[in-house]
Order: C-alpha cells, then structure tokens, then sequence
C-alpha cells in the first residue's frame, strides 16, 4: 500500500500550459523524475534479476497523490486517451491511491509501455505533469491545434514504433539540426513539424523534397529520432520530438 503522508506543497500549473516535458534535467524529487524511474524499472527489455523487486519497492512507496497520478497515466497510454478525460472520469474507487498502487503492481511487463505511452500524449499535449493533482481537470481543447495536437498524441501513443516512416529536412551541413520533421502512418496522410503542425499531402511533401535538394535525409526509424538536435526557433517540431523521445523512452 502506498504511504499515507502528506505530498509537498506543488506549484499551479503554468498558465501557458506548457506541461514538465518542457522544462530542464528532472528534478530528484519531481513527478517527471519519479515517472522516468518507474518506466526505466518496468522496461523488459533492460530489466535485471533484481529490478522486478526495485520495481514493487517503488510502488509501495509511493504517495497517494503519485500513485493516482501514475495510473492515470497508465490508463491514457493504454487506452489513448485525454489525460484530462481520465481524470475526470475518476470514480469513487478509482480515487483510492491503494487501489491505484495495487492496480499498477498487477501490469507486469507492460507498465513501462503504457507509462511512456501516456507519457508521449502528455508531452504532445503539453500537460502539466508537475501541477497537483486537483487540475488535471478536464481541459477545454477549444483551439484547433491543440486538438491536432491530442490527435497526433494518441496516434503516436497507439501505434507500433515500427510502423511510421520518417523525413527530416536540415540546413544542408552535415550536423546540421533538423528544420522540419515529416512522419507518416503507412500510408496515411503525412504529419509535419517545423514552426507549426500541419497535415500536408503527399504531394506537397514531394514537391517540397524538389525544393530542398540535399537538404532532406530519410531518418529511418522513429526510436532514431531523438538523436538528432532541433532549431531552436521550431516550436511544433521540439514539442514533437519531446512526444517521441518520450514514447520511445529516451
């Protein structure tokens, strides 16, 4: 069962909504830094003899507050769904950090998958992993873009790494940090992440490949992404990389 102690004091979210994705190294004490752990400790793939029992360490002692707010996590990666959503649909039950607790020990294998997954939409969201629990309300998506946004999320949380195929358009040097970032689905309409996020078609994503002879390389997969450094002044394109690095657990 979790502990029962109070949580510390937190800060209100950031009215801008810029969620914990965008904010520096994490803190020790911080909610990021306890997620990152608890993916990095669920992950089969790295897992060592001892790290189931570090695992269920970590989770009994969590706080109340924490352990809600990782399954609810949880929950958005394995369902894709609103992270705001979830949270308001809390029933009574639901609302009980030992249940939450006892509910995350009982994943096995797949916490880490869905924790990141539930990371990516955060982080493609911009939701404020830091702020108290008490407004991850429902948050109105009244602009377009930001409900693009949450469509690109859960389309990046759902589907299976291997399956996007990936562009990126650089300055022309060799190092050069990525200008523009285009991702596909099979064969769905393309995605692409420079200043802003747009939706362009094919074509267009073929004509501007003419345009920008030598200045656009294939990536190969989504998990290299995170790799490669961003311009500074693209906003759309670091919010995406930040949503992948976090799917992909870099």
């Amino acid at each position: 069962m979790p502990r029962t102690k109070k949580t510390p004091s937190q800060q209100p979210a950031a009215s801008s909504s810029r969620g914990s994705a965008d904010r520096g190294p994490s803190d020790a004490g911080s909610f990021d830094a306890l997620l990152r752990k608890t993916i990095g400790l669920s992950r089969p793939p790295t897992a060592q003899a001892t790290e189931p029992e570090a695992l269920a360490g970590v989770l009994r002692e969590l706080e109340p507050e924490a352990a809600l707010k990782l399954r609810i996590l949880m929950v958005a990666g394995r369902e894709g769904r609103d992270i705001g959503a979830i949270h308001g649909a809390m029933t009574s039950a639901d609302q009980d950090p030992s249940h939450a607790a006892l509910e995350l020990g009982k994943i096995g294998a797949q916490l880490g998958e869905f924790l990141s997954r539930g990371h990516a939409i955060a982080c493609a969201t911009q939701f404020d992993l830091e702020a108290p629990l008490a407004r991850w309300a429902i948050a109105e998506r009244s602009e377009l873009e930001e409900r693009v946004w949450l469509r690109f999320g859960r389309q990046l949380a759902m589907q299976p790494l291997d399956e996007w195929e990936c562009l990126g358009a650089t300055g022309g040097g060799a190092g050069d940090p990525l200008a523009k970032l285009y991702l596909r689905l099979g064969k769905t309409v393309w995605w692409s992440f420079g200043a802003v996020i747009d939706r362009p078609s094919p074509a267009s994503v073929k004509s501007e490949a003419r345009r920008q002879t030598g200045k656009k390389a294939k990536l190969g997969r989504l998990r290299d992404i995170p790799a490669h450094g961003c311009q500074s002044d693209r906003r759309a394109l670091k919010r995406a990389v930040r949503a992948i690095r976090a799917r992909v657990g870099a």
